[in-house]
């Protein structure tokens, strides 16, 4: 059993809206909550590659500073939906 502790990363991603990325978990972990797309990070690994990484992963977007290669977001097997939200209208 792992004992010491864990880093993670994620990504607050907004699009032209100004509206946010978020990501519908599935499987054991936090199944059935909404968050943003990352992960745990493995040793020897740089934060912005990992974050780069999980980011292509769960929504199929290649990300840099600010910016988005792409529009075309698709779910990994991680997750059963996404969706963008307005932060002025979000549910507390």
């Amino acid at each position: 059993m792992e004992t010491y502790p864990h880093i993670g990363v994620a990504a607050i991603i907004r699009n032209k809206k100004r509206e946010i990325l978020l990501c519908l978990q599935k499987g054991a972990h936090a199944h059935g909550t909404w968050g943003f797309p990352g992960g745990r990070m493995e040793l020897g690994q740089k934060f912005d590659e990992r974050l780069k990484h999980e980011v292509k992963k769960e929504a199929g977007l290649e990300i840099f500073t600010r910016k988005s290669k792409s529009n075309n977001a698709r779910l990994s097997k991680d997750y059963d939906a996404y969706k963008c939200i307005d932060p002025k209208n979000s549910e507390t």
